[in-house]
Order: structure tokens, then C-alpha cells, then sequence
């Protein structure tokens, strides 16, 4: 307590001199400091030519013990921007920095807010399956004789879409998206041991379908004409862990509902662009939908405060959904997900809809496509916070999410807006910077994907600390490490050392993973043991100093990651 009081008597002193010495040299340029390397390097790529952009922590020092002394606290109370990673991490931040001693235009951006932060309990280091996983963000319905076009997902507790009408005869191959608590993609099992999907005839079987399980996909062979009933479920090593609503599979000529108007047919469902667009910053995009997810978060709201939204909608063929003010034709609107627990009020304009905060917390709520009255396309569920609500608050938190390469895409829209508001002269040059690193981000993502879907070996044994957590989850990779907690102080217990060897022997592992910037201890005793050679990762907080002089990136750390775990899972792609 000593220690903090003389530091802020230091930098009250510091700052009276600064303020009597003189103001900083004068230049154009806004002043952006960052806590961490990732913000640091997509404040970079966004608006490097147009910002001072100061990197806080010295390169090669771990995050998780750095705290700033009372000269660097002054140089950022000075700064026009501040990006920092959360309290977790940077518990300092709130302590240390109050935008009132300095300049009045010091913005402070936590770049946690828009993302779902993992808890201990949550993470994937042990296979934690618990019930939270039972929570189900995305259940699509893939049909497998068209290329997995999605047919019908479910939302809320209703089915959009709808399954394909056979003949007499004819069999239907259908498989499944599933996505569970937290953006974690369940990756069927062609056995359906771990995770799979099987289908079942939902109330009183009437002879009119037959169906077949085969792990990663189901068979529903018409059998006479009629209308059957179905659910689908989601299995989880052997237990049904999520059963979706009933749907109808039609046999036969039984579509009774074929009439077409004004030539909206099935195709115009098929929604291309949807993009939400903050009324209240000139249009600008906040979030838009990418296959089944989105990219992007809205803007957090005070209580009190109310959100004025848009949408830019294409359908099917290209074809552009020009909003009316009266929503008859083409309109977009608004609703809860889930219960409502009188967070937000929502009302409809046509052509926009409002948010408004009513109490802290967090809502979720979906968008919808009207044409002619009637509901086209709804968007999944996106969250709504509200006032300084934090949900992360409880349970020890992962901090290190901008490993999960859709987490750094929220972030760097998350930077680009505040960076829009303190540029705007560069408005354009900025959103066509992000728009470019946005799609090498996505590149990313899909050779993340690529890389899991071919490898031999699923589970990642980590001598280092506990920092891939989000990225495990998002590839569905299970993460075995000896430590609890996520600081590199965290100490392994010899048990779990010992429980590590064990399996490493059983399963005759030939890899390991460790990090750079950390203690090797650990994973140096893991592979005298076993033999296994050590691969090494870079968890991105910072650099080590010599490749951040060389200039490294982001996105250079991440990939040097892929290809380390492709040696490690026995990566047999191309």
C-alpha cells in the first residue's frame, strides 16, 4: 500500500512539472499507446502512416508481471488513445490511468468488452465438458447431396428453413454445423464416439420415413407419402448432450404452401451481405454476418442511452434489399434471444431499428429480413451491453484471447472505430486498411481450419502456461497442461507433471509444446522424460526484442504457430 501511494504522489508530482514545463512538441499526429503487441500491431496495419503509435511495455517482458512507472503513466495521460487488453490482465490500467489528470481527449479503449472471455472452468485444458457446453449457438441442418448447402437451422426454439421434400424411394443425406457455448465448433466424428449427430422420429411413427445414424451424418429415406415428424441430436462421448425442436420431412407431393409472389423465390433466402450499420456515425458498419457467425459487435450503450441502427441486406443473385421508412416491402427488425431480462428496449422504424439501454447488463437479440410482412432471413444472436456491466467478472478469467483469430478480428474493428473517430479526415483510408487485414485475418482463420480438419492427432500437450486456450476452443483441440491458472507464476504440481508423462508414454507422443518469453523448466523435464522434442509457440502478449526490432507481425506469430502444430498433430494436408 506504501508502494502505491509514494507512485501516486510521484506522478501527481511528475505531472504539476509537465504541466509547468511545457506542453509536449507539437505534432499533427495523434499519440496511440498500446499495452500488449496485438493492438499494437493492428493499430499498425490500420493507421500506421497517420499516428504515433508507442508500444508501452518493453519488448521481451511478460505482460502478467509489468506495471508501468510514473513517467510512462504520464506519457499516457497525455496520449490522444490508449488500447489496452482488459482489467484482468492489466489491472493497473484502471488504477493507474484517469483521463482527468491529463489532457481531456485521452480515450481509453478495453478491448475486452465485445469478447466472451473464457473462465478457468471454461477452458479446454482438461476436456472440460461441462454444462455450460449444453448452451447451443449454432445447430445447422447441412445437405450433403448439394455440396452441405444449410437448409434449415435452428433459432430460438424454432426451426428457419426447411428440409428438402424426397420421393417414395429417395434418401436424404444430412449432416450438421454445430457450434456450443462459447463459438466452440463441434467437429463430428465419422463413428460419432466423441462428437456426432443422430435423428429420430419425433411423436407417433407413422411408416412414412426410415432413418440410419452414421457418426457424422444421418440418412432419412422416404418411405410413403406423408409428413414425418423428425429431431435431431447432438451426442457428446456417447450422451445426447442437445436435442433440437421437431421438423417436418415431406414425402411426396405434399407442399401445399408453393405460391410465388413477385418472384421471391428460394434462392432470394440465401442472404449474401448483412451488414449492420450505426446511424449515428454516418452509416458506418459495426457488424456484419459471415456464414453462420458474425464479425464485428455493436456498440456497447449507457443506460438510458439508445443505439439507431441500419442494415445493407443482398439477397440471392446480388439482388440489393432497399429498405422502406415503412418496413411494407423490405424492412429490417429487431427482437430478444432468449429470455428477456429487461436489459434493453427495442423498437421498429422500417428502415432502422433502436436499442436502448435500459438496465446494466448484457441482452442478446437478433435481426431480421421482412419482405411483404413476412420474416425472410434472421440473423444469429448478438450481444447488447450495457453501462460497465462486466459478466466477466467472477471465476479466474483466460485473458489471452487474441490467439483465436475471430477474437483479433473483433478487436481490429473494435480499434478501427475509435481510430475513425480520432481520424476522421482518414476515414476512408482506414476502414480500406482494416477491410485488407480483415480478410488476411480470415485467411488465417480458414488455414486454422484446414489445418484441423487434417491431422492425425487432436490434442495438444503444452509445457508452457496456460495461453492457448481460445484458440483450442475455436479449433476444437483438446489442451493438455500441467498448469492451473494463467499467469507464467502459476506453479504445475507434480501430479499433473507426472499424470503429462504418463500419457505422453502411453500414446507415445513424439511432440511438445512450449513458448518463447517463458520459463522452459517445465517442458524442458516433460521432454528428458519422454523424448519428445519441443516445438515452440509465441503467445503474442509481446516479442521477444530482437523480432520486434526486425519488425515481426501479429500475423508472422500465428503463422509460425500453424506450421509448429502441424508438425505436432501430424498434419497430412497438402
Amino acid at each position: 500500500m506504501r508502494k502505491i501511494i509514494i507512485i501516486l504522489l510521484m506522478v501527481t508530482t511528475l505531472f504539476v512539472v509537465a504541466a509547468c514545463g511545457g506542453d509536449r512538441e507539437s505534432n499533427d499526429r495523434p499519440v496511440v499507446m498500446t499495452t500488449l503487441f496485438p493492438q499494437y500491431d493492428f493499430a499498425r496495419q490500420i493507421a500506421g502512416e497517420y499516428i504515433d503509435l508507442e508500444f508501452i511495455m518493453p519488448p521481451g517482458v511478460s505482460p502478467h508481471n509489468y506495471e508501468p512507472g510514473p513517467g510512462r503513466v504520464i506519457q499516457m495521460l497525455e496520449a490522444d488513445l490508449l488500447l489496452y487488453s482488459g482489467d484482468v490482465l492489466e489491472p493497473w490500467v484502471p488504477r493507474l490511468i484517469n483521463p482527468n489528470l491529463g489532457s481531456s481527449h485521452l480515450r481509453v479503449l478495453d478491448l475486452s468488452k465485445n469478447i466472451e472471455l473464457m473462465q478457468e472452468s471454461d477452458d479446454h485444458a482438461h476436456d472440460h465438458d461441462d454444462e455450460t457446453d449444453t448452451v447451443i449457438e449454432v445447430f445447422e441442418v447441412l445437405n450433403r447431396n448439394a455440396d452441405e448447402k444449410v437448409e434449415a437451422y435452428v433459432h430460438g426454439d424454432h426451426w428457419d428453413g426447411s428440409l428438402p421434400a424426397i420421393e417414395v424411394g429417395e434418401t436424404l443425406s444430412l449432416g450438421a454445423h454445430i457450434v456450443s457455448n462459447g463459438g466452440r465448433v463441434r467437429e463430428l466424428d465419422s463413428d460419432g464416439v466423441h462428437n456426432g449427430l443422430t435423428v429420430e422420429i419425433y411423436g407417433e411413427d407413422a411408416g412414412v420415413v426410415e432413418l440410419a445414424q452414421y457418426g457424422d451424418h444421418v440418412h432419412i429415406k422416404g418411405v410413403s407419402e406423408g409428413i414425418a415428424q423428425v429431431v435431431f441430436n447432438w451426442t457428446h462421448d456417447g450422451e445426447v448432450r442437445y436435442s433440437t425442436p421437431p421438423i417436418n420431412v415431406v414425402v411426396g407431393d405434399h407442399d401445399a404452401d408453393e405460391d410465388d409472389h413477385d418472384h421471391d423465390d428460394e434462392a432470394d433466402v440465401v442472404i449474401e451481405t448483412f451488414e449492420i450499420l450505426n446511424r449515428r456515425h454516418d452509416g458506418a458498419r459495426t457488424a456484419y454476418i459471415h456464414g453462420s457467425h458474425w464479425h464485428g459487435s455493436l456498440p456497447a450503450v449507457q443506460v438510458g442511452e439508445t443505439l439507431s441502427l441500419g442494415a445493407h441486406i443482398v439477397s440471392g443473385g446480388g439482388r440489393v434489399r432497399e429498405l422502406d421508412s415503412d418496413g411494407v416491402h423490405n424492412g429490417v427488425t429487431v427482437e430478444i434471444y432468449g429470455e428477456d431480462a429487461g436489459v434493453v428496449e427495442l423498437a421498429q422504424y422500417g428502415d432502422h431499428v433502436h436499442i436502448k439501454g435500459v438496465s446494466e447488463g448484457i441482452a442478446q437479440v437478433v435481426f431480421s429480413w421482412t419482405h411483404d410482412g413476412e420474416v425472410r432471413y434472421t440473423t444469429p444472436p448478438i450481444n447488447v451491453v450495457v453501462g460497465d456491466h462486466d459478466d466477466h467478472d467472477h471465476g479466474l478469467i483466460d485473458p489471452h484471447f487474441w490467439n483465436d483469430p475471430i477474437n483479433a478480428q473483433i478487436m481490429v474493428l473494435d480499434i478501427l472505430e475509435a481510430l475513425v473517430e480520432l481520424l476522421p479526415e482518414h476515414e476512408d483510408a482506414l476502414r480500406a486498411n482494416a477491410n485488407a487485414y480483415l480478410l488476411e485475418l480470415e485467411a488465417l482463420h480458414e488455414d486454422y481450419l484446414s489445418m484441423r480438419a487434417n491431422v492425425t492427432l487432436t490434442t495438444v500437450m503444452h509445457g508452457g502456461h496456460n495461453a492457448f486456450g481460445y484458440l483450442m476452443r475455436r479449433y476444437n483441440i483438446e489442451y493438455i497442461t500441467p498448469y492451473r491458472g494463467f499467469s507464467i507464476d502459476a506453479e504445475p504440481t507434480p501430479g499433473a507433471i507426472s499424470d503429462m508423462i504418463d500419457t505422453m508414454r502411453q500414446y507415445n507422443i513424439e511432440h511438445l509444446f512450449s513458448e518463447y518469453l517463458v520459463s522452459e523448466s517445465v517442458a524442458n523435464t516433460l521432454a528428458a522424460e519422454t523424448g519428445a522434442t519441443i516445438l515452440y509457440l509465441y503467445a503474442a502478449a509481446n516479442a521477444p526484442a530482437d523480432q520486434f526490432e526486425a519488425g515481426i507481425t501479429y500475423l508472422d506469430m500465428m503463422r509460425h504457430n500453424l506450421e509448429q502444430y502441424k508438425i505436432g498433430l501430424k498434419y497430412y494436408g497438402s
